[in-house]
């Protein structure tokens, strides 16, 4: 067995909103205690009234009470554990001799402890617990395994409530703590779960966890219409009100939303000098029952098997990870609600390894160099673990061939990840001569050698793994069918594990392939799905201080526009002149702005009903386009009709576009 350290880094308050990463001998261990070399520890709402001085929290302190990791030593008196198991610890520690504890009421202690608020935690590389308060688990990785305390608080919710068969549930909040109970009451007596909560990330997270039956996405500026709607569609209220939000507006409020005989769950953490004013007829005369859910005690083994057997769902609630140094970076996504759920870790190559655990464990293994398994072999523990801890010397020669395989092992999660384009907009097409006039270019052929646009794009960034990293800034080129036509400059991005939001605004485009950009168009246009690729850029990517160099690439699938489909919604004329008004459907991401343009409208087979022109600018959805122009002569409306690209009035390569438009038109009736 190896030795165990003197000393420990940890981080410790003082007071207060004063903390400050410290060194510290390891603790003590009692006779019955273990002691757990953690690998993670979460971070939540609790932590932030802790750092305020709220709560039951005692200083100086070390904290952090969702603490997951490995058994480093255990105490003369432990059995049932060997060092290197892998465990999640239970917070709490109760004398078992006060006034509530000898009768069976242990979370009410009166000498009531836990490791993290009154007593030393997991922010820290050891912590000791008594050897009845660490379980062992299985498929869990780290990162999930970090939500066992608040699944276990969930579960003593469920416990506390006992919902009675078909109960009709209504939620407030989205956080991490509510949807694991959510879960649990929609699968133990919840006929019907509806979540409140405002429109975002933990909505869309609370969606596909399928943590509810219904789902109302409340609007951040003004609610209080859709509070009424709610009140109005359910004009009997709910069997069971859960306020999760520790909002005491809402808490306050909830109680309406009651039916009578019903219970009202204060599930939220507040502030200690919150107060409500509820009035004491409505309690009495309608027999509401209300409930608080502070902890819990002995929870654990249940909670292990819910969250193990996948019964509650977990996956993407932790969306941040930090280093233990990042913890005031941490603290601050959960207040700025950047994070849905954080974690503090301490090993990056207990993460890599830790893939065989729970979300990781479908995943083959890394496509690294020959006989490198990520899992077991040899080569990535003899030749990766040394770099992740010694990557801070990159300047020593013996450190290069470590480097390379810590770049291998970064490339391999870089090109895992995926983009998801909400938005592409293409605008501003010019072509530019210098001092050559267009005749000579055209004579030249060179019409597009110097084209250019302003591109748009919006997309989010996923599957990036489960630990935080900032990829840098880099040059990408984009290409089709394997044939670079541009480059672009990608922003500097801050991964999160559920989804990473990016904004590319009006980067001015040089087209350096018309050819292949023309057929890109093409695609988009014509086909209902196509793609383009990100490649030849180069960029570094940072985790838990670890720096790999990596080349981007990446196929970048949309939605094609399918060949647009248009409605016709009026059709005037008045002698030759002629105006359409059309619907058009894009039910692509792509926008494109083709400037002036010009349209026939034909009949028939080939015949043209009249010459057109007008501004189009695609737009995602349904739009309108307003066209004018001069019927021909004799030309007659025929039930079946097409609009037909020519061209773009301005000198662009739009005018090579627009013909690629050729859209049938609903007949609709001729207004004189």
């Amino acid at each position: 067995m190896a030795s165990l350290p003197k000393e420990m880094k940890a981080l410790r308050y003082e007071k207060p909103e004063d903390f400050s990463i410290v060194t510290v001998p390891l603790p003590k261990l009692r006779d019955n205690d273990v002691l757990v070399q953690v690998k993670a520890c979460g971070v939540c709402g609790t932590d932030l009234h802790i750092h305020e001085g709220e709560f039951i929290a005692k200083f100086p302190l070390i904290p952090g009470h969702e603490t997951v990791g490995v058994i480093a030593a255990v105490g003369k008196d432990v059995k049932g554990f060997e060092i290197g198991d892998r465990v999640a610890a239970d917070n709490s520690e109760l004398c078992n001799e006060c006034f509530y504890c000898r009768r069976g009421q242990l979370l009410l202690c009166e000498n009531f402890n836990a490791h993290g608020v009154t007593m030393d935690g997991g922010f820290a590389e050891y912590c000791a617990y008594p050897a009845a308060k660490v379980f062992k688990i299985h498929n869990l990785n780290w990162v999930d395994a970090t939500l066992l305390e608040p699944a276990s608080c969930a579960c003593h919710g469920l416990e506390k409530i006992r919902p009675k068969l078909g109960s009709h549930v209504l939620m407030f909040g989205a956080g991490p703590t509510g949807l694991m109970l959510a879960q649990l009451l929609r699968q133990n007596g919840g006929c019907q779960v509806t979540i409140a909560a405002p429109q975002g990330l933990k909505m869309e997270l609370a969606k596909s966890l399928d943590a509810a039956d219904t789902y109302i996405e409340l609007s951040r500026e003004n609610p209080s219409a859709q509070f009424d709607k709610l009140k109005a569609d359910n004009p009997y209220g709910f069997d069971i009100v859960v306020e999760a939000t520790g909002s005491v507006k809402i808490l306050e409020d909830s109680i309406n939303y009651v039916r009578r005989g019903g219970t009202l769950v204060v599930y939220g953490v507040y502030a200690n000098k919150d107060r409500v004013s509820w009035p004491p007829s409505k309690i009495f005369g309608d027999e509401i029952t209300i409930i608080g859910s502070f902890s819990e005690t002995y929870m654990f083994p249940a909670t292990i098997d819910y969250l193990d057997s996948g019964k509650v769902k977990t996956k993407g609630i932790v969306n941040k990870t930090f280093k233990l140094e990042q913890f005031g970076e941490a603290l601050q996504s959960i207040k700025d609600k950047t994070a849905i759920k954080a974690a503090i870790v301490f090993d990056l190559y207990s993460f890599l390894n830790d893939r065989q655990h729970g979300s990781w464990k479908e995943q083959s293994a890394l496509q690294l160099p020959p006989k490198m398994n990520i899992g077991n072999s040899p080569l990535f523990k003899d030749r990766a673990r040394p770099v992740l801890r010694q990557t801070f010397a990159p300047h020593d020669p013996e450190a290069r061939p470590r480097r390379g395989t810590m770049d291998s092992v970064v490339q391999f999660l870089l090109d895992r990840s995926r983009i998801d384009v909400s938005k592409i907009r293409i605008e501003r097409a010019t072509e530019e001569y210098g001092n050559q006039t267009l005749a000579s270019l055209r004579r030249a052929r060179l019409i597009g050698i110097c084209s250019s646009c302003d591109l748009t794009v919006e997309f989010r960034l996923t599957k990036t793994g489960p630990i935080s990293s900032t990829i840098s800034e880099t040059d990408v080129g984009l290409s089709f069918n394997g044939f670079c036509f541009a480059r672009i400059r990608l922003p500097e991005v801050r991964t999160s594990f559920w989804a990473t939001s990016v904004k590319i605004q009006g980067q001015r485009l040089q087209i350096t392939d018309m050819t292949t950009f023309k057929a890109y168009i093409r695609s988009i246009i014509l086909d209902d799905e196509t793609k383009f690729q990100l490649e030849q850029g180069r960029c570094t990517v940072t985790a838990l201080g670890v720096t790999a160099n990596c080349n981007y690439r990446m196929d970048i699938p949309i939605r094609g526009m399918g060949g647009p489909k248009a409605k016709l919604r009026s059709l005037k004329r008045r002698g030759e002149d002629v105006t359409v008004v059309l619907t058009i459907e894009n039910p692509s991401p792509v926008e494109v702005d083709l400037g002036n343009t010009v349209f026939e409208l034909r009949s028939g087979v080939a015949l043209a009903y009249a010459e057109l022109k007008g501004p189009l600018k695609i737009t995602r959805g349904t739009f309108d386009c307003v066209l004018h122009g001069k019927a021909k002569a004799g030309a007659v409306i025929s039930a079946k009709m097409r609009l037909t690209g020519i061209c773009a009035e301005e000198v662009s390569w739009c005018r090579e576009a627009v013909p690629f438009l050729d859209l049938p038109v609903d007949k609709l009736e001729v207004a004189n």
